[in-house]
């Protein structure tokens, strides 16, 4: 009996030093750190709203190419007596100055023996109509009033005064062909190409160069429907008085030089290209060597230039 009851109070003091020892860890152990638990928000850009006008811009390519150019051509033949200085490849050219000169002796024998022509049918038609008047105051003197136009001479006056006439068309002819013995430049403007010399001989329309004016040059801009709608232009545009086109700022490189020019859209092709589906619109420059020049630099012909065409505008939008 005493052996049972020393194995309970043995159990009852380990149970007693376990929960001592518990109690102690629990009372001994540190408190754990709250840690404050900080709420992250979203990361976003911001920017101050401001009110603005919006200028839609399109940008576009083309080659300069000049407004009027033309193949030089005598409208007579003959051999060429005189070519001037300037009528050269690169010359400059001036409106009224002879850029060719034919042989002219043919040509004034012409109107010399075109005048002599007119001298003697003045003289045929002055002696028809003196005998006109002789018959017709013979014919008062014998009392007749029922005469003939023939016995009056009518026919022959009539056909005095046309022969007259016939030669007055044929010294008008020769003087026509003396004065286009001088081939005469149209317009200012500068050489493309001379291909004619002194002493050779030259066929109506024989070509005898090129030559362009510099009053305007031109460049023709590819656009698409959406573009076209965004400069606010339909698909026939012409400019006039009251509408003008577009604002145009070309730009390229000339001599190693960013060159800039301002032009105008004038108008708009006539029909969209079948292959490309795009529409062109034509922008002009004036005076591309003088007063539009950048710093003497001219939009010249051949020129491959950049264009950025002025759009619509749409004002006051909340712009972020």
């Amino acid at each position: 009996m005493s052996r049972i009851i020393s194995i309970i109070i043995t159990i009852a003091i380990l149970v007693g030093l376990a929960a001592l020892a518990f109690t102690t860890i629990d009372v001994l152990a540190p408190e754990p750190e709250q840690a404050d638990e900080k709420f992250t928000g979203l990361s976003v850009f911001a920017e101050q709203i401001s009110r603005e006008d919006l200028d839609f811009a399109v940008d576009a390519q083309g080659e300069v190419r000049p407004q009027r150019e033309i193949i030089v051509a005598p409208q007579i033949s003959g051999r060429i007596a005189y070519v001037s200085s300037d009528f050269i490849d690169g010359g400059f050219i001036r409106r009224g100055q002879v850029l060719v000169q034919l042989e002219a002796a043919d040509y004034e024998l012409a109107v010399v023996r075109a005048q002599s022509g007119v001298a003697s049918a003045e003289q045929r038609l002055a002696r028809e109509q003196a005998e006109a008047e002789i018959a017709r105051q013979d014919l008062i003197n014998l009392g007749i009033t029922d005469s003939s136009p023939l016995a009056r001479r009518e026919p022959q006056l009539a056909e005095a005064q046309a022969a007259l006439e016939s030669a007055k068309a044929q010294l008008a002819d020769a003087e026509l062909a003396l004065a286009r013995t001088a081939v005469i430049a149209p317009f200012d403007g500068r050489v493309r190409q001379e291909t004619v010399d002194v002493g050779q001989f030259a066929s109506p329309g024989q070509s005898l160069g090129q030559i362009f004016a510099t009053d305007i040059v031109e460049v023709a801009l590819p656009i698409t429907d959406d573009e076209l709608g965004r400069l606010g232009l339909p698909l026939a545009f012409a400019e006039t008085s009251t509408q003008q086109g577009p604002r145009v700022v070309f730009s390229a490189s000339v001599a190693g030089e960013p060159r800039e020019w301002i032009g105008r859209v004038t108008r708009t092709s006539a029909a969209v290209n079948a292959q490309t589906r795009l529409i062109n619109v034509i922008a002009e420059l004036r005076d591309p060597y003088g007063a539009s020049a950048d710093d003497g630099a001219p939009m010249a012909p051949g020129l491959f230039v950049n264009a950025k065409i002025a759009g619509t505008k749409i004002e006051d939008l909340l712009v972020a």
